[in-house]
């Protein structure tokens, strides 16, 4: 069996199913248009609701989180402009405004809860938060 994802008119993943082959698809449901979708990286991203498929490049894409970050027309992943840094236990968040990463603490090293939380900026200057 393969999957093909069911493509609107503006290039959105509505659907993705199943099916021997692409004339089942067109049988079976009333979409525009099937593209077959592959979890290896065959097409860019494994294709899934809410992704879309770029035509110029040929390949499904994961929704883009940010408007700085960038496509990856090889893998189909949008990339932020700073590397993520490695997570150490804490949450991170991307913060569009700034352009940086940012980390929320909320258990301090020796297990207590930080109350406010302690918010610190990742600096790829010198690979540490500040």
């Amino acid at each position: 069996m393969k999957k093909f994802a069911e493509i609107n008119s503006e290039n959105l993943v509505i659907a993705v199913v199943v099916a021997e082959n692409i004339n089942d698809c067109k049988l079976s449901m009333n979409g525009v248009r099937f593209i077959e979708t592959f979890s290896d990286g065959t097409n860019g991203q494994d294709a899934g609701m809410g992704f879309s498929w770029n035509e110029e490049h040929q390949i499904f894409c994961q929704p883009q989180l940010y408007p700085s970050w960038t496509l990856n027309t090889n893998t189909g992943e949008y990339e932020p402009p700073v590397a993520r840094p490695a997570n150490e236990g804490h949450k991170q968040e991307w913060d569009e405004d700034n352009q940086k990463w940012k980390r929320i603490k909320v258990i301090a090293d020796d297990g207590s809860i930080l109350d406010p939380a302690e918010i610190t900026y990742w600096n790829p200057s010198t690979s540490s938060w500040e």
